[in-house]
């Protein structure tokens, strides 16, 4: 019960208790199934493998589950309060930035993309991006699905077509080489590739390496083939 208690004085000046009790066991049981509700929901959430997120009418990130860290690396706790367009690459943060404006003035429901979200390691990830107006707050909500598999997988074929193609119009060795090493590199953004050839002496020399310094390919020259 809600107890309220008050000490008037009657007609004769004597003082008297008041006492009244107000039953709240049907608020206090829809609080606590409230509570419940809320503590599955946010435990759903967090089990999800897609990063959910929420923003405030500025794109700051206002919450986030666990799986934006294992999404991109950066803690939720230090991602808070920054915009969700500084964890993308300044192309897509312009593009996200114009939509949600959209989004937020009522002009499109809601958008889909596919985006690079930046990771702790420097690196990027493709990700699909969902992305609503939460009538509750003002403000965003959204979803992260990993799809860079998908976007990898396509872009090795695509490489190996450039390849085929060059092959096929029988561009200098040299050429084709570099284009292979350099390829692999944007594939693969954590990977410095090159690629020696064997000699008719039995020594190796470096054909290509775009990204390793002189000192590689000097140090590299004229290796045995052990």
């Amino acid at each position: 019960v809600f107890s309220s208690h008050l000490l008037l004085k009657n007609p004769r000046n004597q003082l008297e208790l008041y006492c009244v009790d107000i039953d709240i066991s049907e608020q206090q049981a829809n609080t606590e199934a409230l509570y419940a509700s809320e503590l599955r929901y946010r435990q759903l959430v967090e089990q999800l493998n897609e990063a959910i997120f929420l923003t405030d009418s500025h794109g700051h990130l206002t919450f986030l589950n666990l799986a934006w860290w294992s999404l991109c690396g950066h803690s939720p706790e230090q991602s808070l309060n920054e915009p969700l367009a500084n964890f993308l690459l300044a192309e897509d943060a312009a593009e996200l930035r114009q939509h949600s404006d959209d989004i937020l003035q009522n002009k499109i429901p809601r958008w889909v993309a596919e985006y690079r979200l930046r990771c702790a390691n420097g690196a990027y990830r493709w990700v699909e991006l969902q992305l609503a107006k939460d009538d509750e707050t003002g403000g965003l909500r959204g979803s992260l699905s990993d799809i860079h598999l998908k976007h990898q997988h396509q872009e090795l074929i695509d490489a190996r077509n450039a390849v085929l193609d060059e092959l096929q119009a029988r561009l200098p060795l040299q050429q084709i080489l570099s284009g292979i090493a350099n390829r692999l590199e944007d594939l693969c953004t954590h990977l410095h590739v090159s690629i020696m050839l064997l000699q008719a002496s039995g020594r190796l020399k470096v054909a290509t390496a775009p990204s390793l310094p002189e000192a590689y390919r000097q140090a590299a020259y004229n290796i045995p083939d052990e």
